[in-house]
């Protein structure tokens, strides 16, 4: 999950903290993950990353650039934050985007987000039956790509040949007046409708291989992240 980190949360401060306010929760946190005295393999990370909030938000320009960013985040725009003018080649005070898995991104909601206990577990909940679910979802969309991988060409023969011929015998017996078996008139629609959809399916097996193979994990893995932050009480403002 490409998500950046909210520097205010990684602070544990809200978005209307004062410069004191970020000076004492960046010495806290940056205590807390020294890599001298954290031995979590992502401590040297995390230290990095709080160095980097800290950088951002005790500049004026910058901060505002940031807050821009977490009001636009929605529609994924943001920029890089550059030097203040080409005047100053030396700074080299970019803002370095971070991306993070699905998985890395729950750890660090579950440690510093400000949420109360009983609405973790069931984010912890929901996560896992989100995940259950398209895990399934994936499972069966891999089961019938590898399936018509193999058998494509024969069922789109078949399923052709099957409409092509049913189509064709209920005309035939419709105009040449012949005795048709003892249906009732919606049963016959039902033929031809039937008839019709195979003959479709039919011809179109190689174009739903494809949608099936490269289309579909891609609005099965959107579902995922659309499930995940509903799970865990996504907002807008929040990042």
């Amino acid at each position: 999950m490409n998500d950046y980190i909210n520097y205010y949360d990684l602070l544990g401060i809200d978005k209307n903290a004062s410069e004191e306010e970020i000076k004492k929760a960046y010495r806290s946190q940056a205590k807390k993950w020294h890599p001298d005295l954290n031995k979590d393999p992502d401590a040297p990370n995390m230290a990095k990353k709080i160095n980097e909030a800290k950088e951002i938000l005790l500049d004026e320009k910058k901060r505002k650039e940031y807050d821009l960013y977490l009001d636009n985040y929605k529609n994924n725009i943001y920029d890089n934050i550059k030097q203040e003018t080409s005047t100053k080649p030396n700074n080299d005070s970019y803002y370095e985007e971070k991306t993070y898995t699905k998985w890395q991104y729950f750890k660090l909601y579950l440690k510093y987000y400000k949420k109360n206990i009983f609405r973790k577990i069931l984010a912890c909940i929901f996560v896992f039956l989100e995940s259950l679910f398209c895990t399934i979802l994936q499972g069966i969309n891999y089961a019938l790509a590898y399936i018509l991988s193999y058998t494509g060409y024969y069922v789109g023969l078949f399923m052709t040949i099957y409409g092509m011929i049913s189509i064709i015998y209920i005309c035939m017996k419709m105009v040449i007046k012949i005795d048709l078996p003892p249906y009732e008139t919606y049963e016959y629609v039902l033929i031809v409708l039937t008839s019709t959809l195979a003959l479709i399916i039919g011809m179109s097996i190689k174009s739903i291989f494809n949608f099936i193979a490269n289309k579909n994990p891609i609005y099965i893995s959107k579902l995922n992240l659309f499930l995940f932050k509903k799970s865990i009480g996504y907002e807008k403002n929040d990042f």
